[in-house]
């Protein structure tokens, strides 16, 4: 059972361009098992579409259980995040949790997340669960989802580094002493930079990997890119580049396959050399390949190595890019 909590739980829903996944985000938080939050947030972040008009219709559907805050500008998912987070704080939630609006959590999410921050102490002051693809999306979005369930599954059960902001749960004490995320940062990295300031104040995290989401990643391969280049380019704000054990690994990669990217335009001045560069780091990608043809069972294993060597190119160009705006002190 969820542990009562004085002030109760506070579940912020920002939102943008959300239409087609707002209501099931919602109303999935509205179903928890054995109870739901006492308050889901929704902040609809000037959203050209009918993402605020959803969240009004839900709101009225079930009142006094969904608050809706409507922002006149586009500020981003960090100043979203601010103004929930600001509202919930004026309850007096005493839990204050982040889903995100293309995420569906299972029905026990909620209850295992409590549970966890009951187990783990006062001196845990967020916790996350395991982020997963919808089977159904598009061969981008599984992709690209299941890097992230490899990342997070680097880690230990129990305390981490990082978890991520598409479905976390936090004490407010959290955001007293770390908030408020910072708004330059706009749409990426936020969630890791509001982590390192937590655990800067003394704070520790801790996740579940069968406290499952269900995340709507970017359905085609244009947006995967966009969003590996816009964490990229923010990754230099931040104190520490590495947030999952895997993280290093991976950025020693980087370089390759720019190198790589770049012998793919330019193999015609040298296509022996070329030739040999972009087969090796093509190889190097086997094992992930195998791993989503094996496990996942899913045939898009076999596009995955030339679209981690292209993601891995398009990361090492947002961390220059990123660099060049502001060098790390």
């Amino acid at each position: 059972a969820v542990a009562a909590s004085p002030g109760g739980t506070a579940i912020v829903v920002p939102v943008y361009r959300g239409a087609s996944t707002l209501a099931a985000a919602v109303n999935a938080l509205l179903t928890q098992k054995p109870s739901p939050p006492e308050r889901v947030i929704v902040v609809d972040d000037a959203s050209p579409d009918d993402s605020l008009a959803i969240a009004r219709a839900l709101a009225a559907r079930f009142p006094g259980r969904i608050e809706v805050i409507e922002r006149l500008g586009n500020g981003g998912e960090a100043a979203a995040l601010n103004e929930g987070f600001r509202l919930a704080a004026i309850h007096a939630a005493d839990l204050i949790g982040i889903v995100e609006a293309d995420v569906v959590v299972a029905p026990d999410w909620l209850a295992r997340l409590t549970a966890l921050l009951d187990r783990s102490g006062a001196g845990v002051w967020g916790v996350g669960g395991a982020l997963k693809p919808f089977p159904g999306d598009p061969w981008p979005a599984r992709l690209a989802g299941y890097e992230v369930q490899d990342r997070q599954a680097s880690q230990s059960d129990g305390e981490v580094r990082h978890i991520s902001s598409a479905n976390v749960l936090y004490r407010r004490r959290a955001w007293e002493e770390a908030g408020p995320f910072r708004e330059d940062l706009v749409n990426a990295s936020l969630d890791s930079d509001f982590n390192l300031r937590l655990q800067e104040r003394g704070g520790r995290l801790a996740w579940d990997p069968d406290a499952v989401a269900w995340h709507h990643y970017k359905p085609c391969v244009a947006g995967w890119m966009a969003r590996t280049f816009a964490y990229a380019r923010t990754r230099c704000r931040v104190s520490a580049l590495a947030l999952y054990p895997g993280d290093r690994e991976a950025a020693a990669r980087l370089p390759l396959d720019l190198a790589a990217c770049s012998a793919l335009l330019w193999g015609w001045a040298f296509p022996q050399t070329a030739g040999i560069l972009v087969v090796s780091v093509l190889l190097l990608r086997l094992p992930d390949a195998r791993r989503v043809l094996r496990e996942r069972r899913d045939l898009a294993g076999f596009l995955l190595p030339p679209v981690l060597l292209l993601r891995g190119a398009v990361a090492a160009a947002g961390l220059a890019v990123g660099l060049l705006e502001e060098p790390v002190s």
